[in-house]
């Protein structure tokens, strides 16, 4: 029998509207296969579900919204979203797509960006990739005969529960992620809330064979080392290679255009691009005025629009429905992710998306610091920081990191988080959003060590990396988008921009720079995977309330065996009561404290 029917308001989201981006993998040995099998029967809809049969009488269950659109069972491939091949200035979208891209292309999934999940089965063995940043969320479990790899903590852990596994709380990764701070806003490394369930950072694949789930790692830190250009020629070609993503989006036929705005510098640097793109077709541009925090972006977005004759949709706090919000969270970020994500009732049907994130992975968000030096900054509990220094040490270690290196808060924000962060603002209803300042090219500048290179911007630091770079990029593009006001003093005007394009050769051309494209966004299924949102609605988490949130945690807070661990959610819970009640912030914008303490819930 099937899992308890979707509520009315919810139903109505999965069929029409909430798209949400949830994949599950599962490599299962035959004795084990109907169980599994039931399992997916019990909770998801047929269409969404494909089982395909492997060497020895294995099996390969795949769970993804009408999953057939996804699957090429001759090739053996499953694939789901858009990649993007910067080298060859491509971007395949959807499985045809991605199997019709050049061989070189599909054989270096490892450095592909955009944001896609994709699944290669050979003999017996399975092979599960993501894009290079980790946009797409990735994370493995096993058990006797079987092994998956998902989007979705809450769905590996149900998974768990059915085939009769132990799942058992990591009290110490718990404990070090009740820090308040934005580094412990995701996993530190590839543990999780629970020991069985682990997280896979950027740069990292999953092997399912018949001995287990496996992480197939090539640290991201590696990947994006290595030697590079000159700063000038480095920035012009980058420069060109954001417009040339860009223009692709915008030249997607049956597609409209979202750009998502704001007063800052990383957002900018798409619109310079669009503006650089003549003749191109505009984007509808959004900006978020739901709180006191989103004035200042609201207000410089409108006066861009009026500059440049745009579009602008402004989200006020009237037009967003947040019924379902907390199912949408827990079938897709719960406890990978301390914060409620993309509003639940976003409109993406025939949108695609693009994005101004990227440039933290480069530009010094840290201020190139060790992170030494970061943990006697925070200043933390004793107890609390020797469970953070040890989570997080390993966590370093694992992508070949000193603890003590000049580059080591920008390389486990890199590695760890700066992915998930990303994703966690779209992946939730759509894998359709390009994020065109995602480079490889200006990772691997920003992390280069200081030079007398003359074109360099800003006053000598251990890396190249600066918040300079970010304008540099816009001014290259449009000087008068580059040198318009932001929400706050960024030092960049009129003159700073014409002092650097003389520096840097002037404007770059972009004629005819944009990507070729490979695929159609109509061949991606948007909707959500019904068995996620299925398992999140039978936790029956309420309305979108702080009452809701807290009621979830609690659930999992008994499972705590110890005492200073449950201290310290009680903390997490105060504070965020705190932030919703004092402080008056909407849910949706209070932090990460009422998602933190919420994603307890997965203990239970």
């Amino acid at each position: 029998m099937r899992g308890p029917a979707l509520s009315c308001e919810v139903a109505r989201r999965a069929d029409e509207e909430v798209e949400v981006s949830n994949f599950l993998v599962v490599r299962v040995e035959r004795g084990r296969a109907e169980a599994v099998e039931a399992w997916v029967a019990d909770w998801a809809d047929p269409q969404d579900v494909a089982v395909v049969p492997l060497d020895d009488g294995a099996r390969v269950v795949v769970v993804s919204r009408d999953v057939e659109r996804s699957v090429r069972r001759e090739q053996g491939t499953f694939f789901r979203g858009f990649a993007v091949d910067a080298e060859r200035s491509l971007l395949a979208v959807g499985v045809d797509g991605w199997l019709a891209a050049p061989e070189g292309t599909r054989d270096d999934a490892w450095s592909l960006g955009g944001t896609f999940a994709a699944a290669r089965w050979r003999a017996s063995a399975v092979e599960v990739r993501r894009d290079l940043w980790g946009n797409q969320s990735l994370l493995r479990s096993a058990g006797e005969g079987w092994s998956a790899a998902c989007d979705s903590m809450l769905v590996l852990r149900r998974l768990r529960d059915a085939m009769g596994e132990r799942s058992s709380a990591d009290e110490l990764e718990l404990l070090a992620r009740t820090a308040l701070t934005g580094i412990a806003q995701t996993a530190f490394g590839s543990g999780t809330s629970l020991r069985e369930v682990a997280f896979c950072p950027s740069g990292t694949a999953v092997l399912l064979d018949a001995r287990g789930a496996h992480a197939i790692e090539r640290p991201v830190t590696a990947l994006l080392g290595g030697p590079t250009t000159d700063y000038r020629s480095t920035m012009r070609a980058a420069a060109r290679g954001i417009a040339g993503e860009v223009a692709a989006v915008l030249g997607l036929e049956g597609s409209t255009p979202r750009l998502r705005i704001s007063g800052g510098q990383d957002s900018r640097v798409v619109l310079a691009a669009v503006l650089a793109l003549e003749g191109a077709r505009r984007p509808e541009l959004v900006v978020q005025d739901q709180a006191e925090v989103h004035r200042g972006d609201a207000r410089v977005a409108q006066s861009l629009a009026d500059r440049f004759g745009m579009a602008l949709r402004t989200i006020a706090p009237d037009d967003v429905d947040y019924t379902g919000q907390l199912e949408l969270w827990l079938a897709t970020l719960a406890g990978t992710y301390d914060g409620f994500g993309i509003d639940a009732d976003t409109d993406v049907d025939g949108v695609f998306g693009i994005s101004g994130i990227g440039a933290e992975t480069y530009k010094g968000n840290f201020g190139w610091r060790s992170w030494w030096q970061l943990r006697d900054d925070l200043d933390l509990p004793l107890q609390l920081e020797l469970a953070f220094v040890e989570q997080t040490d390993r966590a370093l270690a694992a992508v070949g990191v000193r603890a003590e290196a000049d580059d080591a808060t920008e390389s486990h924000y890199l590695a760890h988080r700066a992915g998930v962060h990303c994703g966690a603002g779209y992946v939730g209803l759509s894998p359709l959003t390009s994020n065109p300042l995602q480079r490889a090219d200006l990772v691997r500048l920003g992390r280069a060590a200081w030079s007398d290179d003359p074109a360099l911007p800003g006053d000598p630091r251990p890396r190249i990396g600066h918040p300079l770079m970010v304008a540099d990029l816009a001014a290259l593009l449009s000087p008068e988008a580059a040198s318009h006001a932001y929400e706050r003093d960024v030092g960049v005007d009129r003159d700073v921009v014409e002092q650097r394009l003389g520096v840097l050769g002037g404007p770059v051309a972009v004629d005819d720079a944009a990507f070729d494209v490979i695929g159609s966004p109509a061949d991606v299924p948007l909707g959500p995977s019904s068995l996620a949102m299925r398992l999140a609605a039978a936790e029956a988490p309420g309305a979108f309330t702080i009452d809701s949130a807290e009621s979830l945690g609690r659930r999992g807070l008994d499972r705590l065996a110890a005492e200073p661990v449950r201290d310290r959610y009680l903390e997490v819970l105060e504070n965020a009561r705190w932030r919703t009640g004092e402080r008056g912030l909407p849910l949706m914008f209070a932090g990460q404290s009422p998602a933190r303490f919420a994603s307890l819930a997965l203990l239970g």
